[in-house]
C-alpha cells in the first residue's frame, strides 16, 4: 500500500487527486491517510474516483487517528476499513517536528 499525509494533499488538491488516481490504477492493496483536517474528503475521493475502475478490487482505506472522537468519526461517518490509533502525544510530537 501507500500512505499520504492529508494536510499535504490539502495543500495541492489537483496534484493530490492525480497521485491518488495513480495509486488506484496501480492496484495497491491499501491506501493510508493521516494527519489532516479534511481526511474524509480524500476517503470519498478514493472511493468515487473512476481511476482503477478496471481493477477487481478497491484498496482498503486505513485512517490514522489521534483520539477516541476521531476514531468514532472515522468508523461511523467516514466508514474507514481500518482505523490505526495513535495517541495525541505522538501527534503533538509529529506536528512540532514538522513545524520546525
Amino acid at each position: 500500500g501507500i500512505g499520504f499525509i492529508a494536510w499535504m494533499l490539502d495543500s495541492k488538491p489537483d496534484a493530490a487527486k492525480e497521485l491518488i488516481d495513480v495509486v488506484l490504477e496501480s492496484n495497491v492493496q491499501a491506501l493510508w491517510l493521516a494527519f489532516g483536517d479534511d481526511v474524509h474528503r480524500w476517503i470519498e475521493y478514493a472511493r468515487t474516483s473512476s481511476a482503477g475502475s478496471g481493477s477487481t478490487h478497491k484498496p482498503l482505506l486505513f485512517v490514522q487517528v489521534t483520539s477516541v472522537e476521531e476514531a468514532l468519526t472515522a468508523a461511523n461517518q467516514w466508514k474507514a476499513d481500518v482505523i490505526v490509533a495513535q495517541g495525541a502525544r505522538r501527534r503533538a510530537f509529529f506536528l512540532g517536528a514538522i513545524a520546525g
